[in-house]
């Protein structure tokens, strides 16, 4: 009980604390500014054969080697870890996901994470800044009420799945209506919203009546093992992690420099420009690698980090992007995932042991007969 109150402590002082900046550069800039910038040719660090740039990705690239090799001496930790961690993730782990998702898409409705030159509260939004609902026809404008009655849904844990679909259907729809812009932000609402889907609302719920056809939903997806769908939600959030590192650090560098440049981000002496590559290596490699289900723990420490420095550089705030921070910090509790026992072997374990106790007793029960 005092491991379960320090954990809820130590999120809700994050939530309150901490400002999160990993926030894409069409939320940081204007407009006119990303179309200038991105005609601009690209710096002497990302064009190939720069000798730093180089050196900088030989580096960072020989980190994460060291780390992964370093991973396999402290295997026996990690596997401590996972022994205290497993009897609580089947319940905590939805219940952060939900939060932070809901938080997420609530504020987003409201218009409170607005971006850059515009006025917060003035211009809902679907799941993020750029995504305006006010620059669509009127009859868009149901998003917003989507949003807001799927997240309060999730506080509650209200019909958590029938939210976690409803949550699906607007990023299909963010796809629909926004096109190509929207598909670097599908990812981080898709994955937290499939395994809502999958697994349920975890601790604190609303428990009341489930109508019939409700409940045969539930039933489906409760047969699906809850390992394997936290393993495809550390492999979801690390794909898309190394998507947006290569689409916008890689591809459109200049975006990125000036945000450092703009909020003045300290840069212990080292050049925006090379700045911009070292971030662009890590962020990739690191997305790779939680995919992967390597490092998964270290690496969502090491990002929580990057977000609080970042965050208080830039200084934004926390709800642009509150389910990515649940994830990693969740990721960080749990890690990958990959020694829980699924709720396959359990069940196997649970009918062997079962089985075996039944023909232990008829043989026990033939023997007295025997006997007497």
């Amino acid at each position: 009980m005092k491991l379960k109150r320090f954990l809820w402590l130590f999120f809700f002082m994050s939530l309150l604390q901490v400002s999160y900046v990993f926030a894409h550069e069409a939320w940081l800039l204007t407009p006119q500014e990303m179309i200038e910038l991105s005609s601009e040719p690209l710096p002497t660090a990302f064009r190939g054969g720069d000798p730093i740039a180089v050196f900088l990705g030989l580096l960072v690239a020989s980190g994460f080697l060291v780390a992964v090799i370093a991973e396999y001496f402290y295997k026996p930790l990690e596997r401590k870890l996972d022994s205290v961690a497993e009897p609580y993730a089947k319940r905590l782990a939805p219940l952060i996901i939900r939060v932070t998702l809901a938080l997420f898409m609530i504020y987003a409705a409201m218009g409170w994470t607005a971006r850059h030159g515009v006025q917060p509260g003035t211009s809902p939004t679907l799941f993020v800044p750029d995504m305006e609902l006010n620059l669509l026809p009127s009859g868009f404008s149901v998003f917003v009420w989507l949003q807001i009655i799927f997240g309060l849904c999730m506080v509650a844990g209200f019909f958590t799945r029938v939210a976690a679909f409803g949550t699906i259907y607007l990023c299909f729809s963010g796809l629909a209506l926004f096109g190509e812009r929207f598909i670097p932000y599908f990812g981080h609402a898709f994955a937290p919203a499939l395994y809502l889907l999958c697994v349920g609302g975890g601790a604190h719920y609303v428990k009341i009546y489930m109508p019939a056809p409700l409940d045969a939903i539930r039933l489906f997806f409760a047969r699906i093992d809850r390992a394997f769908v936290y393993r495809a939600l550390v492999f979801l959030t690390g794909i898309n992690f190394a998507f947006l590192g290569f689409r916008y650090k890689f591809l459109e560098p200049n975006l990125l420099i000036k945000i450092l440049e703009t909020g003045q981000v300290p840069n212990f002496g080292i050049p925006y420009e090379y700045m911009a590559v070292m971030m662009a290596y890590i962020e990739t490699t690191a997305g790779v690698l939680i995919a992967l289900g390597l490092l998964v723990r270290p690496l969502a420490l090491f990002l929580i980090g990057a977000m609080m420095f970042l965050a208080i550089s830039l200084g934004e705030t926390f709800m642009f992007h509150s389910n990515i921070f649940g994830l990693m910090f969740v990721f960080a509790l749990f890690g990958d995932g990959s020694r829980f026992r699924s709720d396959l072997r359990r069940h196997r374990e649970t009918t062997n042991f079962t089985r075996l106790a039944r023909v232990r007793n008829r043989a026990e029960a033939g023997g007295e007969r025997r006997r007497g």
